[in-house]
């Protein structure tokens, strides 16, 4: 319904200076530049730090803030929050992630809790009763066969909809249920598995065809894998939290899985613009990798990078 709005929405809202990560961008007076716009309507939101952005089926756009969440339709803003005339519509305005199901249900991830909207109805949901509804809900993936699953910082849970309950997955990753993961990504790739991410706890894949989770050794001091992202090339990248990006080679063999690190710790001229990676995502028409870090948007050219993997045990950085 609202082709392109996606992109247009984050170019519109991200304030951020970019940070070229690739020689090839030229410099020359006739090389076309960046600017940022940002529309009117937008001094709607009741908070300007936006830290998630979904499209739905229909092509609404929804943005999460640390006040509240809100549907743009192209047009104007819709709040979704609890205010003076609506004080418990959700668990906790400070919004982090949206995801959509096939049922046009809406999952809300907040500070607190989790939300549901039936977008049908316009009708909220809250989970006050769910294992994690007291602390942070940081990354929801609805997977291609329909599977909802929470990531929270006790853990990562699926709702059983049968049940009407959350099923903890933390015993079948790590095979010890003495402790939780502090989960910050997840992400399904071209062949059902899904990806998590953790904060210090490492990364670990969910192997659809098998049923196993499967640990991947540490690849970086802090153990560290905040954001995980799968290009069109099928490569795997993990984002960290201090300790740089990661591309990963043999990524569906961690008994042979290695890596690369692009770090900005390295001093390399075009070197990564910061080492606590945000957000990655791919330009799919110049096949380049736009990364979100602390300071910048640093550009990686796909078409330059050497993706020979370095031998066993031993990793290259850049």
């Amino acid at each position: 319904m609202i082709k392109h709005l996606f992109i247009l929405l984050f170019l519109q809202i991200l304030g951020l200076q970019i940070h070229l990560y690739a020689v090839q961008m030229s410099s020359s007076s006739d090389s076309p530049a960046f600017y940022f716009e940002s529309s009117g309507v937008f001094q709607g939101l009741s908070n300007k730090e936006v830290q998630a952005i979904c499209q739905d089926r229909e092509g609404y756009i929804w943005i999460c803030t640390r006040n509240g969440l809100f549907r743009y339709d192209g047009y104007s803003l819709v709040p979704y929050k609890s205010n003076f005339f609506n004080p418990d519509l959700l668990t906790n305005n400070n919004i982090f992630c949206v995801a959509e199901d096939r049922k046009h249900r809406l999952w809300i991830g907040t500070y607190r809790g989790l939300n549901v909207l039936d977008k049908r109805t316009d009708t909220v949901h809250k989970f006050v009763e769910a294992p994690f509804s007291s602390t942070v809900v940081s990354q929801i993936l609805v997977t291609s066969d329909d599977r909802v699953l929470i990531g929270t910082d006790w853990g990562l849970y699926e709702y059983r909809e049968a049940e009407g309950d959350f099923l903890g997955l933390d015993s079948f990753m790590t095979g010890d249920g003495g402790y939780s993961l502090s989960v910050k990504s997840l992400m399904e790739d071209d062949r059902g598995d899904v990806w998590i991410g953790t904060w210090n706890n490492g990364l670990y894949r969910y192997e659809r065809a098998t049923g196993r989770y499967i640990a991947y050794p540490k690849m970086n001091p802090r153990n560290s894998a905040h954001v995980v992202f799968q290009d069109s090339r099928r490569n795997i990248w993990v984002g960290t939290w201090g300790c740089g990006l990661q591309l990963l080679h043999n990524a569906y063999e961690p008994s042979q899985v290695t890596w690369t690190t692009f770090a900005a710790s390295s001093k390399k001229e075009g070197a990564i613009s910061n080492d606590l990676i945000y957000s990655i995502t791919e330009d799919k028409n110049t096949h380049s990798l736009w990364v979100g870090t602390q300071s910048a948007i640093s550009i990686l050219d796909l078409k330059n990078i050497d993706f020979t993997p370095p031998p066993p045990h031993i990793c290259k950085c850049f």
